[in-house]
């Protein structure tokens, strides 16, 4: 397709011209090779200037030739938002995907996002328990044996001090169907993960029990 943009430029309209001179600038390669290039142990490589869907576009070529999940760290919220919302453009459908090639790598394909509190650490009021729950989400998934491709998190967000992941596996449980315990073990399970018991569940992190 590039020799074929290059082959007609003189012709083509100012939009080919365009995406051919995008194709000639796509970092990629040179990024792959800076970050080959350097001791396994700093690895680094800068890329500028890039944002929106072409920054998602590369990010996931990136991880994709380097075949591993990553952690991507944005200076706020809103922004973590945007660039994981672009970044489900170039996520692998799991209908589409290799059923062997997925089976045979260390993550999954997906993004979540790890969310910032609204308030600070130090202010006298009650944290947003939706949040909560989403950074609970989050964090249980990296738990597990494959976690997602994509982690995206804002700065404030990564800052604060949370479960370390032997707590979170400690009271990580998983039930289907047929499984069988008690009403006070039920309980007791999540009480300790900090649930609120109440007669009609309406928000995220409470649970009601009824019958025997």
């Amino acid at each position: 397709m590039r020799d074929e943009i290059r082959h007609d430029a003189d012709e083509a309209p100012a939009q080919v011209r365009h995406l051919a001179a995008q194709l000639d600038r796509y970092p990629i390669d040179h990024l792959l090779s800076t970050w080959r290039a350097q001791p396994e142990t700093s690895r680094r490589a800068r890329l500028v200037g890039a944002t929106g869907t072409f920054l998602a576009c590369a990010l996931a070529d990136l991880t994709r030739q380097l075949d591993r999940a990553a952690l991507i760290i944005t200076p706020s919220t809103a922004e973590a938002e945007r660039l994981a919302q672009a970044l489900e453009l170039f996520v692998t459908m799991e209908d589409d995907a290799d059923d062997d090639a997925e089976a045979a790598r260390a993550w999954r394909e997906g993004v979540v996002v790890f969310p910032e509190y609204d308030v600070g650490p130090f202010h006298q009021a009650t944290q947003d328990r939706q949040t909560t729950m989403r950074r609970l989400t989050t964090l249980y998934e990296l738990t597990t044996q494959r976690a997602p491709r994509f982690v995206v998190a804002s700065a404030p967000a990564i800052m604060r001090l949370t479960l370390p992941p032997e707590v979170m596996r400690q009271h990580a449980r998983a039930f289907e169907f047929g499984d069988e315990l008690s009403d006070a073990t039920l309980r007791d399970l999540l009480r300790r993960c900090g649930y609120t018991e109440v007669p009609l569940v309406e928000d995220p992190g409470t649970f009601a029990i009824r019958g025997d």
